[in-house]
């Protein structure tokens, strides 16, 4: 169970598949799958809960403009965060719960479980990373994972708070660029890629998610706008 924030600072859960727009006091999901199952996975999550507490100390990498390009995750180990983000992942894919309906992982379940579950060394082949840090406000609406391609390369979208994770599942590699520059690597420093605003395929799911759920979605964040600005 991931627990990122004060109960004082919700975080909006919503997507296409949802009646209704939910309000999270303790961060983005409160259970995936079953209370003893989600027990197991405690070590990921409370790794992850102190990764996306510490972004904002964290330094950036900049461009030749000096514009924020990504932010450096320092002394944090490429593989272990992969590892905790792919046990979100797998049970994103078993839970029942309806934000989650989208995953689908196909011939990728069985060998995602045997990493997870039985400690195989390395992740299963196809199913590399990469880090986005987005920024507030936009990183407190949390988003239903969503597959998605990146030029001729099938992937999903996972929604953390103040992190998004392209998950591969394709066994082709990331096109040139920024992909594959920022892809999670054993042995390298990890580096999220910064965004303080949504692609053009999310402002069309976020738009249609507002057009449904617009009035609870701006009384969530209404407290957080000036703050913001």
């Amino acid at each position: 169970m991931l627990d990122t924030g004060p109960a004082d600072e919700p975080f909006a859960i919503a997507g296409d598949k949802m009646p209704y727009a939910k309000r999270s006091p303790v961060g983005m999901w409160s259970r995936i799958v079953c209370a003893p199952c989600e027990q197991s996975f405690h070590a990921d999550d409370e790794f992850l809960i102190r990764l996306v507490r510490n972004l904002p100390k964290l330094p950036t990498l900049n461009d030749s403009d000096g514009s924020a390009v990504g932010t450096v995750l320092k002394d944090y180990d490429a593989q272990e965060i992969k590892r905790s983000v792919l046990s979100v992942f797998f049970r994103a894919a078993l839970s029942e719960h309806e934000i989650f309906q989208q995953v689908k992982l196909g011939p990728y379940l069985e060998p995602l479980r045997r990493y997870i579950a039985d400690g195989d060394v390395g992740a299963p082949q196809g199913m590399e990373i990469v880090l986005r840090h987005v920024l507030p406000p936009l990183g407190r609406l949390i988003v239903s994972p969503v597959r998605v391609r990146f030029g001729a390369v099938s992937a999903y979208r996972l929604y953390l708070p103040f992190l998004t994770a392209a998950i591969k599942v394709d066994n082709r590699d990331w096109e040139d660029g920024p992909f594959r520059a920022a892809q999670l690597t054993a042995g390298f420093t990890p580096i999220a890629l910064r965004s303080e605003r949504p692609s053009p395929s999310e402002m069309r799911i976020i738009t249609g998610i507002h057009t449904k759920h617009g009035r609870q979605i701006d009384r969530m964040f209404a407290r957080y706008r000036d703050r913001y600005k």
